[in-house]
């Protein structure tokens, strides 16, 4: 059970690193990678120490434990498709101010927004 409860404070301080607000897409890629090699350790530890164990509290909290990886796995895949949607997704950029469709547009991008033409 030490090796289990070493490796998830090893988890824990890798979804910490996710969570950094100034994480760059290629650290989180690493910070991701490492979660989720250590989710797998994790997991096989707890199913050999299930398949060992016959109290039934000690199977409770592997049970729990189980929850608890999948749950920092989870948060730690949430903020990597964030990361990876905000640093990878161009912004739509606002070009016209058009209210009116007799009012003149006033962007000067042939490729309007507006899917209109310029001039």
């Amino acid at each position: 059970m030490d090796k289990i409860i070493k490796k998830i404070e090893a988890l824990n301080k890798l979804n910490d690193q996710a969570h950094n607000p100034k994480i760059l897409w290629e650290e989180m890629k690493l910070v991701s990678d490492k979660a989720f090699k250590l989710q797998e350790e994790i997991l096989e530890l707890i199913q050999n120490a299930e398949e060992k164990e016959t109290d039934i509290s000690v199977l409770q909290q592997l049970f729990a434990t189980r929850e608890i990886v999948w749950d920092l796995i989870d948060a730690i895949a949430e903020q990597e498709l964030f990361i990876k949607e905000t640093t990878h997704t161009p912004q739509k950029k606002k070009c016209c101010n058009k209210k009116k469709k007799e009012e003149a547009c006033e962007c000067d991008d042939k490729n309007c927004c507006c899917k209109h033409k310029h001039g």
